[in-house]
């Protein structure tokens, strides 16, 4: 009897410890990594639209890799939705989502060799006629982080506009590029800020089938490859197009500053300011180095007379000058002048706000050859 007791204990314990360890081995492992669990588990879950593609890519916002699920279903000729594009991270073994945004046809996914980076990374890619623009995934769920970071703090207008952009330069993985592309244009360059590689990339066009979707969940987590292993075989590519860009770089430099269709003349530019604003007149002088230098003399209403100086940095762009997110977009050729040391009383002074790192910054938008203004007042700057 005790022959038959002690037998039998030992079945019950073998088969505890074969039954531990099959689970343990299985734990985690059914897509071949725990995070293609959680994501098969989650898209089970959410039921997103038939033929949705679903897309893992490697990602500066997550330790485990971000899953991109874009619906197409909608796209049609006659729209101006092309698709929608959900981005999701692995949080405490949750799932997270990061953004949920709509493009339009002329839209689409590409990996490319980011060239101000150097680096490669999965990119928002749309074009017009006369551009393009490059956004990389990540930048895509920053913008969404700081939106509701900025809608937390209840902040609007201008004040918020410039709080974004603060938030936005913390981010050392932020890319988001727009390029001329007109050649008829004086902003075209033929410079590239993203090389396009044209790689296939390999997505699971989702059903609701679980055999089929855990199959496909399989064999795109064990063919994950992180985005420098994947840009091995597109080196020889974006060292041509650096050789390229070296060549443009070493070009003389323009006698005129271009900004689309007009230029700027260095020189010192007046401004047309009535006598009882004179605070805000004075003259900019913009030199070829990239500099600038500010003088006013000018007088309050009681009589005293003032003068202020500036001196700092400037730089011309194409930029989206929208105040608020709701807006339009609004692109236009600005120049900015940032004062690294100015003095005097008012103008680059006194800032309403303490400690606002803004209020050293004038962007003007540049209207004809040689003139910039302001906009929210009359205020027209002409080369002498």
């Amino acid at each position: 009897m005790k022959k038959k007791l002690v037998i039998l204990i030992s079945i019950i314990v073998i088969g505890t410890i074969v039954g531990i360890f099959i689970m343990h081995k299985d734990k985690g492992t059914a897509q071949g990594a725990k995070w293609g669990d959680v994501y098969y588990a989650y898209i089970k879950e959410i039921k997103p639209s038939d033929n949705s593609k679903i897309l893992f890519y490697e990602s500066s916002l997550s330790d485990d890799p971000v899953m991109a699920v874009y619906d197409d279903s909608k796209k049609d000729a006659n729209s101006d939705v092309g698709f929608s594009i959900s981005l999701y991270k692995i949080e405490n073994d949750e799932v997270e989502n990061m953004s949920n945004n709509i493009y339009g046809n002329e839209a689409e996914i590409r990996f490319g060799y980011d060239v101000e980076k150097g680096k490669y990374n999965y990119f928002m890619y749309s074009n017009t006629e006369d551009s393009e623009t490059y956004e990389s995934l990540d930048s895509i769920a920053i913008e969404s982080i700081v939106y509701d970071e900025l809608t937390k703090e209840g902040l609007t207008g201008t004040e918020r506009a410039e709080k974004e952009k603060e938030k936005l330069s913390k981010y050392d993985n932020y890319a988001k590029y727009f390029k001329v592309t007109n050649e008829k244009s004086t902003a075209y360059k033929d410079v590239d800020y993203v090389i396009n590689t044209d790689y296939k990339f390999n997505y699971i066009s989702y059903k609701k089938d679980d055999n089929y979707l855990k199959k496909e969940f399989s064999k795109s987590v064990k063919s994950y490859q992180k985005n420098k292993d994947i840009g091995l075989k597109f080196d020889s590519l974006i060292e041509k197009n650096k050789k390229n860009e070296e060549i443009n770089d070493t070009k003389k430099v323009e006698d005129v500053i271009k900004a689309g269709d007009y230029t700027l003349k260095y020189g010192t530019y007046k401004s047309s300011i009535s006598s009882y604003m004179e605070e805000f007149g004075g003259e900019y002088t913009i030199k070829p180095d990239g500099t600038f230098t500010y003088v006013n003399n000018w007088t309050d209403t009681d009589g005293n007379a003032y003068t202020n100086n500036a001196e700092g940095t400037y730089k011309v762009e194409y930029a989206n000058m929208k105040e608020m997110d709701e807006m339009p977009d609004d692109y236009k050729w600005v120049i900015t002048f940032t004062a690294t040391s100015y003095s005097g009383k008012g103008r680059f002074i006194d800032s309403p706000i303490p400690n606002d790192q803004y209020y050293n910054v004038d962007s003007y938008a540049i209207t004809d050859n040689n003139k910039f203004q302001a906009e929210q007042y009359e205020n027209i700057w002409t080369l002498k």
